[in-house]
C-alpha cells in the first residue's frame, strides 16, 4: 500500500540529499529485482495449473486466484513503482494515478485476504470434512469472493483521494490531516490483524484437531488389532482415513498434509513479510518513532516479498507437477519440430 502523503504529512528526517538518492536508488533496483521475480515465478504457477486439468483441486483453485494477484502485484504495482522512481515523477494524468493505486491496493490487499480464505478452508476441510464436501464448489467459491470483496472500500477511497502531488509523484491525498490515522488503523486491522489472528486460530485448531485425530486413532488400532472391523473404523474409512493412505496412524491422509503444510508455511510467509511494513507504518502514524529516509523507501518495496514466497513454497511442494509439466512442453516442442514422429506423454 501506499505511503508517500502519509510520510508527507508526518514530516520526514533531515537526511543530506544524498543518502535519500542512495536510498531510491537500491530501492529501485530491488523493486526491478521483485518484478521480474514475482511475475515469473507466478507467471509459471498459472501456466501450470491452467495446463495440469487432472491434477485441479480446491487448493489448487485458490492458489491460482493468490497466484494470478501476485502476478499483478508484479506486474502492476512494483514495475509502476520502479518505473514513477526511475523517471523520478507521474508522467500520465490523474486519472490513471487512480486506476493504478487502486489496482494495486486491489491485488496487494486480495493476495493477502485469499490466504485468510485458503486457512478457512483448511480447518472446515480438517475439522468437518463430510459437511464440508457437501457445499461443493459453493464453499471456495464464497471464501474468495469474500476475499475480493473485502477490498472493495479500500479501493473506491483510492479511486476518490489518489492524485498526482506537485513533485510529480501519484499517491493518496486524503483531505484532512487527521484522517490518516483512522485510515491507517482500518488498513493495519482489516488488512493485517485479522488476516493473521484467522490464519493464527485455523492453524491452531488444525493442530488441536490433528493431534486429537491422531490420539483416538492409535487408541482404536490397538483395541480393533484381533478383531473385525466396527462401525467406527468403516465410518472412519468413509471419511477418507483408509489405512494405506493415513500417516503414522494419525488417520489423515497424505495428501491433506502435505497441503495443510503447504499452506502453514506460506500463511507464514505472509506473518513474516507483513509485520514489519505494518509495524513501523503503524509507530510513523502516532508519532511513536520519527520516519528515515531509508526504512521509508525499502519497507515500501521489501513488503511483496510475500508474493515471491508464495509461488516459491507452491514449486517446493509440488515438484511432480511441475516436472511433469517441463516433459509436457518439451515433448510438444519435439513433436512440432517432427510432426511425423508420435510422442507418448506420462
Amino acid at each position: 500500500m501506499s505511503n508517500v502523503s502519509l510520510y508527507n504529512a508526518s514530516g520526514i528526517s533531515n537526511s543530506s540529499r544524498e543518502d535519500i538518492k542512495t536510498y531510491k536508488l537500491a530501492a529501485t533496483i530491488l523493486a526491478y529485482i521483485l518484478t521480474v521475480m514475482i511475475t515469473v515465478l507466478n507467471g509459471t504457477v498459472i501456466c501450470v495449473l491452467l495446463k495440469s486439468r487432472k491434477d485441479r483441486n480446491r487448493l489448487h483453485f485458490f492458489v491460482l486466484n493468490m497466484a494470478c494477484a501476485d502476478f499483478l502485484v508484479g506486474a502492476v504495482m512494483m514495475l509502476g513503482y520502479a518505473v514513477e522512481k526511475t523517471v523520478g515523477s507521474w508522467l500520465a494524468e490523474t486519472f490513471f494515478c487512480k486506476v493504478y493505486q487502486a489496482c494495486s491496493v486491489l491485488v496487494t490487499c486480495g493476495s493477502n485476504n485469499i490466504l485468510m480464505a485458503l486457512s478457512v478452508d483448511r480447518f472446515f476441510a480438517i475439522a468437518i470434512p463430510l459437511k464440508f464436501m457437501k457445499g461443493g464448489t459453493m464453499v471456495h467459491w464464497t471464501l474468495v469472493s469474500i476475499a475480493w470483496g473485502l477490498t472493495v472500500p479500500y479501493v473506491i477511497i483510492f479511486i476518490l483521494y489518489a492524485r498526482v502531488f506537485n513533485n510529480g509523484l501519484c499517491d493518496l491525498d486524503l483531505p484532512y490531516i487527521s484522517w490518516y490515522a483512522p485510515y491507517f488503523d482500518s488498513a493495519f486491522a482489516v488488512q493485517y490483524l485479522f488476516p493473521a489472528l484467522v490464519i493464527t486460530f485455523c492453524y491452531v485448531g488444525i493442530c488441536v484437531i490433528i493431534w486429537r485425530k491422531g490420539k483416538s486413532g492409535l487408541q482404536f488400532s490397538r483395541r480393533a488389532k484381533n478383531t473385525t472391523k466396527s462401525s467406527e473404523t468403516l465410518a472412519l474409512e468413509s471419511n477418507g482415513y483408509r489405512k494405506e493412505k493415513c500417516v503414522q496412524g494419525g488417520l489423515l491422509p497424505k495428501a491433506k498434509v502435505r497441503s495443510i503444510k503447504l499452506t502453514a508455511i506460506i500463511c507464514a510467509a505472509f506473518i513474516i513479510c507483513w509485520t514489519p511494513y505494518y509495524v513501523y507504518n503503524f509507530l510513523v502514524v502516532h508519532g511513536l518513532i520519527a520516519p528515515t529516509s531509508g526504512p521509508t523507501h525499502f519497507m515500501q518495496v521489501l513488503c511483496p516479498l510475500n508474493s515471491v514466497a508464495n509461488p516459491i513454497a507452491f514449486i517446493i511442494f509440488n515438484t511432480k507437477m511441475f516436472t511433469c509439466w517441463h516433459k509436457r512442453t518439451d515433448a510438444s516442442a519435439s513433436s512440432n519440430l517432427h510432426p511425423n514422429t508420435e510422442h507418448e506423454i506420462v
